[in-house]
């Protein structure tokens, strides 16, 4: 006897309306007909973590068909479109509405323990710009921990995605240490795998580059894991990203060398060359409006190249380059500017390669509630998260 469906109250619904951006379909962008979806098929089970909004008919697919082979699915529920709908989404920098595609495909594809783990660490990937801890916590206590305990044959190249994406919460969330802990594990799974695609190969150098600039290692090896990691990004869209990646990565190990010794050779030697960077950037792939009428969000070209989170961050460096070099009013515009763009988006507007320049003009503005607020929107020592995590990294090496 199925559970008596509950429904959720008015503030549940907003809520939910507000994280998904309306009440559309997150598979098929319908606007008719839809529903909150559970999860786990518990009408009961009312809850912010367990609704994802779905058209009324992929949802009753999903109702008679759970237990049923993916060709019974029907072609919007396969595996191929929910995981290209899901990057399309991601993409265009809608976390949440691509987080609910690769949760709703963790769910329909359960007798495939491998591919339900590839959308659960899809989905970690989605929350990360949006610190959507509780959700994150949720999807290793119900969908990572359950699969893995399975104990079916998972390939190696899922557990050391699952491994990297854990890391890369700790890392963006101050917490270097677990992060360092979680990466190298991801590095030692991927070395099993000799057939581990080059874009996630790049992805791990990348990451470890990434971890460098932040514990300050600035010697050039640091910034030739960032050209290997573009050299393997392979086609397409991820390609353009990592170009777009590269670019940031080699102006913020640039701009940290001025830091370090800011005098150099001249007194803005270093900063200089991360403008280069920049502008050389631009020029071949689009203007990054930072003063003026044109909103970030729609530059030419940028969205091709960049992700929402990466064109944000580029300009939180221009704005700290500006402020360096004694522009302040410019400068203060472009964080401005990038700021309203991260609210549209809702990605927290810190991590841990913002220059502490931003990070005090961060704090003076009034929409984000000073300082202490916005450390603690994007700073966390979540017990619950350390557990779960702690559970899931002895699942991945028994």
């Amino acid at each position: 006897m199925k559970a008596r469906r509950k429904r959720p109250s008015p503030s549940l619904e907003t809520r939910l309306e507000t994280f998904y951006e309306a009440k559309t379909c997150v598979v098929t962008e319908g606007t008719t007909a839809v529903e909150w979806h559970h999860l786990d098929e518990d009408r009961s089970h009312t809850t912010f973590e367990n609704l994802v909004p779905l058209s009324k008919g992929i949802n009753g697919i999903i109702d008679t068909k759970r237990k049923v082979k993916e060709a019974d699915l029907g072609r919007e529920l396969s595996y191929q479109q929910l995981e290209f709908k899901a990057k399309e989404l991601n993409d265009a920098g809608r976390y949440s509405r691509a987080y609910a595609c690769n949760r709703v495909g963790s769910w329909v594809h359960r007798y495939d323990i491998d591919r339900a783990l590839k959308f659960t660490a899809f989905a970690l990937l989605n929350l990360r710009p949006l610190h959507a801890m509780e959700l994150a916590e949720d999807v290793l206590k119900r969908d990572v921990i359950p699969l893995l305990q399975q104990e079916q044959s998972l390939t190696i190249s899922t557990k050391a995605q699952l491994a990297h994406e854990i890391g890369l919460y700790y890392r963006g969330l101050w917490a270097p240490a677990p992060a360092r802990t979680w990466l190298e594990l991801a590095k030692r799974l991927a070395k099993k795998e000799r057939s581990l695609p080059a874009p996630f190969r790049g992805r791990l150098m990348q990451s470890e580059g990434i971890n460098r600039l932040i514990t300050r290692d600035l010697r050039n090896e640091t910034l030739d894991l960032f050209e290997e990691a573009k050299d393997l990004a392979g086609e397409g869209q991820d390609f353009l990203f990592s170009i777009g990646n590269h670019a940031l990565y080699k102006a913020q190990w640039l701009r940290l060398k001025h830091e370090h010794n800011p005098d150099g050779l001249t007194k803005f030697g270093s900063l200089i060359k991360a403008q280069e960077v920049i502008d050389k950037f631009e020029d071949r792939y689009g203007n990054i409006p930072t003063m003026g009428r044109v909103s970030i969000s729609h530059a030419r070209n940028l969205s091709t190249v960049l992700s929402p989170w990466s064109r944000g961050e580029i300009n939180l460096l221009r704005g700290h380059i500006a402020l360096t070099e004694g522009a302040t009013e410019k400068g203060h515009t472009i964080i401005t500017e990038t700021l309203a763009f991260f609210k549209e988006k809702r990605i927290a507007p810190i991590n841990e390669l913002v220059p502490g320049t931003v990070i005090r003009h961060l704090g003076r503005e009034d929409g984000y509630g000073g300082i202490e607020a916005l450390y603690a929107q994007t700073s966390w020592t979540s017990r619950e998260f350390d557990r779960l995590a702690g559970e899931v990294q002895s699942l991945l090496v028994r």
